[in-house]
C-alpha cells in the first residue's frame, strides 16, 4: 500500500516538472515575425520609434487599400506602445536618446494600387529594411505593402518603442493558398 502511494506521488511530482518545463504555448514570441520571413538579417542594435513624430509615408497616391492600411497600423502600434501607460512613456523619452529614433517607415510600391481585391497571381513580395532613421518597405504590389507592414508591426517588442534593426526579403513560399480536404476516408 505505501509503495502505491509513493509511486502516485512520485508519478505527480514528475509530471508537474514535465509539464512545467514546456513553454507557454500561447506565449507571443516578441520582437520575431510569424511566420518566419524567406530572408532575414537581424542587426544586434535597437531603435526607438517615437509616436508623436513618427510616420508612415506612402508614394503609392491614393490608394485606399495602402491608406486604410497606415490608419490601421498606427493605431495598432500606438495601441501597443501606450499599454505600458504614460509612466513608462516618460522612461521611453529619456532612453530615447540613447538609441537612434525611427522616424518614418517610407512605403514603396512599383505597380501601384491595381486590384481592389486580391488576386490569383498576385505577387506579395515585399523588402523591408529597417537599418537607419527612415526605414523603407519595397513592394511591387499592394498585397506585399501589406505582408511587409503586418511584419513590420510584429517587429516591435516589451510593450514599448523598440524594434530591432531588421533587413528582410520576404516572399510566399506557395503561389495559391487553399485547403485540402481529405475525403477519402
Amino acid at each position: 500500500m505505501w509503495l502505491f502511494i509513493i509511486a502516485v506521488i512520485f508519478g505527480h511530482v514528475l509530471q508537474q516538472e514535465f509539464v512545467e518545463s514546456w513553454p507557454d504555448p500561447y506565449l507571443r514570441s516578441k520582437g520575431a515575425i510569424w511566420p518566419q520571413p524567406q530572408y532575414i538579417t537581424i542587426v544586434d542594435e535597437l531603435m526607438t520609434v517615437n509616436l508623436e513624430t513618427f510616420t508612415f509615408l506612402s508614394t503609392v497616391g491614393e490608394c485606399e487599400i495602402i491608406d486604410k492600411a497606415i490608419t490601421r497600423y498606427y493605431k495598432r502600434l500606438r495601441g501597443k506602445i501606450e499599454f505600458n501607460g504614460s509612466k513608462n512613456m516618460k522612461r521611453q523619452s529619456i532612453k530615447a536618446m540613447d538609441d537612434q529614433v525611427l522616424s518614418n517607415l517610407t512605403i514603396i510600391v512599383k505597380e501601384g494600387c491595381t486590384d481592389r481585391f486580391p488576386q490569383f497571381g498576385m505577387d506579395e513580395s515585399y523588402k523591408l529594411n529597417i537599418t537607419s532613421s527612415d526605414g523603407i518597405l519595397r513592394a511591387n504590389q499592394v498585397w506585399g505593402a501589406l505582408r511587409g507592414m503586418e511584419s513590420f508591426a510584429q517587429l516591435f517588442f516589451d510593450n514599448n518603442a523598440k524594434i530591432r534593426k531588421v533587413l528582410i526579403n520576404d516572399y510566399p513560399r506557395f503561389l495559391h493558398r487553399g485547403v485540402l480536404l481529405d475525403t477519402a476516408r
